[in-house]
């Protein structure tokens, strides 16, 4: 018996630790620091780039492999193209031109290059606005100068318009996790308007850049609207009470890109702030309440220039190009630094395997896009095509999208 009850307790003391050791976290399984974790957003379509810089947070980072080749498989004539490209679920290309008769336009193309539909969104002289797909199949577009907000049926049937009368200059709309659409007008004023159309509520920003190079960023959790200012570097709107929560610097950051916001809920702003000495331009790290966490100065420039969004890959590093090609890490540490053959002329973007793609404009009218890896490893470069870089492209599986200016062309590169 005794034997027997020794058993017993040997038995129980080894349950137990493998109990424990079984419930007790494995560390090997937790991410990295820095790593950014997949952000659900049940409003946006479940495409690989639905809004201007792929996602609400405008990461510029695309959840499929991009191209392999850098060849173009296809080119379309677009008339006038002055804004970024999204896509819907059924990877249709979306996008707003203005053409030579002052009409604006509304473009719906398959993956293979053939347009199905244009909707004709009214007189303009420019529409600078990327449109945006919800999760409905709605495209939510402008015609920019034009002032009208509209949202198209996936068929190109009007849904519904709201005439906000103003300029609308910003390169992205955005929408709250509730489906409320986010737009800023020339007056300096923030719109939310419902999915049927119907205006929420306004909020005069008193300051705002309304220049057309920046759109506007969602916080991870929904509750902030991140708007670059005028007089002030960076403004935190909190959607709930409508309110500004928080401005960051008492100058602008001039040339400034749109805000980037990571899983963290870090806010990256790069451009020249005009309190520095001798112009020195600098990527910034925010946290939520709008504290300096580190900032990185990349050299005196002489000139004001139109700084593109950066992107982050999933481990966190953060890349932008101007001079050069930079990569840093979360803590903003520098990478690396690469020589790259001309300044980019749009948003990076970076796909699943953390690849990142660059446009840039080699010569006069002309466009290409190179790929380098995280590890700052050339991987291609695309043909040169007509017409210069400018606006966000959009990454799909095994493709990209680049619109381009001056040759009113669209590109797929392969």
């Amino acid at each position: 018996m005794k034997c027997l009850n020794f058993l017993l307790l040997i038995f129980f003391v080894v349950f137990c630790i493998s109990c424990k050791e079984s419930t007790e976290p494995n560390n090997n399984d937790l991410p990295p620091p820095g790593f950014q974790e997949y952000i659900p957003w049940p409003s946006l379509a479940e495409s690989s780039w639905p809004r201007d810089h792929g996602d609400a947070q405008s990461t510029g980072r695309n959840k499929y492999p991009g191209p392999i080749t850098g060849s173009v498989g296809w080119s379309i004539d677009t008339v006038s193209l002055n804004c970024g490209i999204s896509m819907g679920e059924d990877a249709s290309i979306y996008f707003s031109t203005c053409q030579y008769d002052y009409k604006s336009r509304l473009y719906k193309v398959s993956l293979q290059g053939e347009i199905i539909w244009s909707f004709d969104t009214g007189k303009t002289i420019s529409n600078n606005t990327t449109p945006m797909v919800t999760n409905d199949g709605t495209i939510i577009a402008s015609n920019g100068l034009g002032g009208i907000i509209f949202a198209i049926n996936s068929d190109g049937s009007l849904k519904w318009r709201y005439d906000i009368k103003e300029w609308i200059q910003h390169r992205g709309i955005n929408i709250g996790k509730d489906g409320t659409i986010y737009v800023v007008d020339v007056k300096k004023t923030l719109y939310a308007i419902n999915q049927t159309g119907n205006l929420l509520w306004t909020l005069s920003l008193e300051d705002v850049n309304n220049h057309g190079c920046q759109g506007i960023s969602f916080s991870p959790d929904g509750n902030t609207l991140y708007i670059r200012g005028m007089y002030t570097a960076l403004i935190a709107v909190d959607i709930n009470t409508k309110s500004i929560k928080w401005t960051f610097g008492d100058k602008e950051m001039s040339g400034g890109s749109t805000p980037v916001v990571n899983s963290d809920g870090q806010v990256f702003i790069l451009g020249i702030p005009l309190e520095s000495d001798g112009l020195q331009a600098s990527l910034t790290a925010l946290n939520s309440t709008g504290e300096i966490e580190w900032r990185y100065f990349f050299g005196e420039l002489k000139d004001v220039v139109t700084y593109y969004a950066p992107t982050i890959d999933k481990q966190g590093n953060i890349f932008f190009a101007h001079d050069s090609l930079y990569a840093l890490n979360y803590l903003g540490d520098l990478n690396w630094k690469l020589d790259i053959p001309s300044w980019p002329l749009g948003a990076l973007t970076c796909d699943m395997n953390d690849i990142v793609y660059i446009p840039v404009s080699p010569d006069w009218k002309k466009a290409q896009v190179l790929a380098y890896d995280t590890a700052g490893n050339f991987i291609w470069e695309s043909e040169l095509m007509n017409g210069t870089c400018g606006e966000s492209m959009a990454l799909g599986n095994g493709y990209l999208v680049l619109p381009t200016h001056w040759s009113e062309s669209l590109y797929m590169i392969e």
